[in-house]
């Protein structure tokens, strides 16, 4: 299993930030939509654990699909599951679909792609998947 990176946000004099992840799930934020799922997975006879790892390594693979098609790309199965290649197609083409639906591909001029950005003054870090221009 591939080890998990943790990114970190620090200040100007290196203190660790809290992320934006972090404080809302502090804040219970999260929770409710959590809820319906675990129930659905429960219903399905499977534990959180062995579910949040597929759905979580599904959800990567579309993120990372989604942002080589925005950037011009074709990422391709390499080492994925087919069964987590195929579960992630249904956000891909989703995505797709909004994307051609609302012409961002005339609209947007692409700056960064996974853009890390720290706010010193109010203290928290976080990570934009996506940084463009819209409609100049």
């Amino acid at each position: 299993m591939a080890a998990v990176i943790k990114r970190q946000y620090l200040d100007g004099d290196g203190k660790r930030l809290p992320s934006v992840t972090e404080i809302l799930g502090n804040l219970g934020w999260k929770y409710g939509a959590l809820m319906g799922w675990a129930n659905k997975v429960g219903r399905q006879g499977l534990t959180l654990r062995e579910a949040s790892g597929d759905a979580a390594k599904v959800g990567n693979i579309a993120h990372d699909r989604i942002e080589a098609w925005v950037l011009g790309n074709t990422m391709v199965r390499t080492d994925q599951p087919q069964d987590l290649w195929d579960r992630s197609t249904v956000a891909f083409e989703s995505f797709k679909d909004w994307w051609h639906a609302e012409n961002m591909g005339g609209r947007i001029v692409v700056i960064e792609t996974e853009c890390l950005m720290v706010d010193r003054e109010l203290g928290f870090g976080g990570t934009a998947d996506l940084v463009c221009l819209l409609d100049g």
